[in-house]
């Protein structure tokens, strides 16, 4: 059995790893820090790709099987790592501010619909029957009844020891610096410390940081994006769907009676900083949503770089100048949702050389060699 190493410990590689390894490879996951305290853990865990949907492109129509097959996944993680993640199902609230925008929501309904996806326009008197604290000034509300979330902090806890528990093997402040090939193909990757680990297979999942490793026979166009979120703590939290705007600010519930408040994109390379003027912008966008959110305190904030690339699609599958080398990066503000899926369609590459999940459009030779 092929003897595969997986570079980064988010959620894409540490799918990839753990489908491997419970499919008999040899696996080793080397991760610079611990797994999923960079992107994942700093995530909202929305599983919302209706929501965030541009049109029914190659993207879209992942993360719609992403979010069909996420309760699966989700369910081995749970009994592998013994830790539940804070997996639910509860629908979205999309706001519909102006008459623009709920043009806007019922163009993607119809188009959704040919698909036979769920979603429908609510009066507001409809949607606090869902959701008592809403602002009664909003005209309608889209309403998407299968978008779901993760806790994501919860998820990040998970990923590592589900991995170790499948029989893949965790290595840890092993930030690999360049992959290594030899005979045209690849032969394991290099180590900031100089070491060598040899490989059949090498997995790039090391999200916004993949452009930064040598020895790729391409530059991978991923950047870091910065995105800010708040963690608030009301008197009292309803059983809430998602809350969101249709200009990708959104509050998502936890069990535990907090509310996340997101989120900002910035290009500001990476830098993780948070700053007041997000604090500000946030909160002022969730007391718009939720007026009673105003009272609330913000008990924790943080900042997030999410790996995005020119067209906004993931980069997955093989590269084609070097056999032996698989991406799985460049999820943009989706990896949460798409990762666990993209992990199995690589291990399906790597150990079959096929998936049945449509990922070519994927490609990375989408992308030039400059």
């Amino acid at each position: 059995m092929a003897d595969v190493i997986v570079v980064g410990g988010g959620i894409a590689g540490c799918a990839a790893a753990l489908e491997l390894a419970m499919r008999g490879a040899r696996v080793t996951l080397l991760e610079a820090e611990q797994p999923g305290v960079r992107a994942t853990g700093a995530s909202a865990g929305m599983l919302a790709p209706q929501y965030e949907a541009g049109g029914p492109d190659p993207a879209f129509m992942l993360g719609i099987r992403a979010r069909a097959e996420y309760g699966a996944f989700v369910r081995v993680v749970e009994e592998l790592a013994e830790w539940r993640v804070g997996y639910r199902q509860h629908g979205m609230l999309v706001a519909n501010r102006s008459e623009a925008e709920s043009s806007h929501a019922r163009a993607s309904l119809e188009w959704q619909a040919e698909l036979g996806l769920r979603g429908t326009i609510l009066s507001p008197e409809e949607a606090l029957a869902l959701h008592p604290g809403l602002s009664p000034e909003v005209p309608s509300w889209q309403w998407l009844q299968d978008e779901a979330q993760v806790d994501a902090q919860r998820l990040a806890v998970a990923l590592g020891p589900a991995v170790q528990a499948a029989g893949g093997r965790l290595k840890l402040g092993e930030a690999v610096t360049e992959i290594v090939a030899g005979g045209g193909r690849v032969s394991g990757v290099r180590t900031a410390s100089g070491d060598v680990h040899a490989a059949d297979a090498v997995v790039l999942a090391a999200g916004a940081w993949c452009g930064g490793i040598a020895g790729l026979p391409r530059r991978l166009p991923v950047r870091p994006v910065r995105g800010q979120i708040l963690r608030l703590h009301p008197a009292a939290v309803p059983g809430w769907p998602l809350v969101a705007t249709h200009d990708a600010r959104y509050l998502v519930p936890r069990e535990n009676g907090t509310v996340l408040v997101g989120s900002t994109m910035e290009d500001v390379g990476f830098d993780d900083t948070v700053t007041d003027e997000a604090r500000l912008l946030l909160a002022e966008h969730a007391a718009a949503l939720v007026p009673s959110l105003a009272n609330a305190p913000i008990i924790e904030r943080w900042a997030g770089l999410r790996p995005l690339t020119p067209d906004g699609w993931p980069i997955l599958g093989p590269e084609p100048l070097l056999p032996g080398l698989f991406y799985a990066t460049g999820h943009g503000r989706n990896g949460i949702l798409l990762g666990p899926l993209s992990g199995r369609v690589v291990a399906d590459l790597v150990l079959q050389g096929s998936s049945d999940v449509p990922w070519q459009p994927l490609r990375a030779d989408r992308f030039p060699v400059p």
